[in-house]
């Protein structure tokens, strides 16, 4: 996606992520593949306030996507993720599993503005496709559609780096609360081929929804007012055909119902 830019140095961060303001060429496009795995299972959810909820049970949850972005044009692109889970929680008397369909999403990006840095606009919305079985506190997504506006703001810092911010409101159905997003991330070239990158991905609720999901706060699996304050590591490795392997660690400083867990992330693409 991060192609037909005005400077040769925009193009050399951009062709090692999917994200940020950046919208490729007509035509063009960027495909992946990635499972999320689970280092290991969980037993404890942040809360708010710096608190923490011990679970009876352990909980995994498996995730695995297919990422597309598409040139429409110079300007707008097209963006689609295809997701499927595996989810369960085991304890000495439950052994209970949910394997189905994710929430699936659909985007479209436009660029504003595109000098030595860029800004891009995009809509997005998140449908309800997953699946549950409450009585055990499982669920594959949240039990609603979203839709939300997202800005896009960043670009090139240098020949070897880059760094871009974006963030957004997403409005939430079926009595869930909205949300607000916010993601950075800064990219190093250590080696031709090979970048490192460093990223900050937040989700806060406005706690202004009315849906109650006491089963899945014994979960984190997808309750309503689920928030948390992440951070990662990229390494990040492309051919000279366009094809690359993106592996990436990710685990909460804080949050809501959300796993004391990290999470490890294998991608495989491939851009044109």
């Amino acid at each position: 996606m991060k192609k037909n830019l005005l400077i040769s140095l925009v193009l050399l961060a951009t062709n090692i992520y999917a994200g940020g303001p950046w919208t490729p060429k007509k035509g063009g496009g960027y495909f992946q593949l990635q499972p999320t795995i689970p280092i290991g299972t969980y037993n404890k959810l942040f809360l708010k306030n710096n608190k923490d909820l011990n679970l009876n049970h352990s909980v995994i949850d498996f995730n695995f996507d297919a990422y597309l972005e598409y040139g429409i044009t110079n300007k707008l692109a097209f963006i689609g993720t295809a997701s499927t889970k595996y989810v369960s929680v085991k304890n000495s008397t439950v052994n209970k599993s949910l394997f189905a369909a994710g929430n699936q999403k659909i985007a479209l990006k436009y660029k504003l503005r595109e000098k030595k840095t860029l800004t891009s606009i995009s809509i997005n919305s998140e449908i309800y496709t997953s699946s549950a079985n409450l009585n055990y506190g499982l669920s594959t997504g949240y039990m609603s559609n979203a839709i939300g506006l997202m800005l896009h703001y960043g670009g090139s810092i240098n020949d070897k780096s880059y760094l871009y911010i974006e963030g957004g409101y997403f409005y939430r159905t079926h009595n869930y609360s909205d949300e607000v997003k916010i993601t950075t991330e800064y990219g190093y070239k250590i080696k031709p081929k090979i970048w490192l990158a460093a990223v900050i991905d937040i989700k806060e609720s406005t706690f202004n929804g009315t849906k109650k999901t006491p089963e899945l706060e014994q979960t984190g699996l997808y309750p309503n007012n689920q928030e948390y304050f992440a951070w990662g590591g990229k390494f990040i490795y492309e051919s000279e055909k366009q094809y690359g392997l993106s592996i990436s660690s990710f685990g909460a400083f804080s949050g809501n119902y959300v796993a004391h867990l990290a999470t490890l992330n294998i991608g495989i693409y491939k851009k044109w």
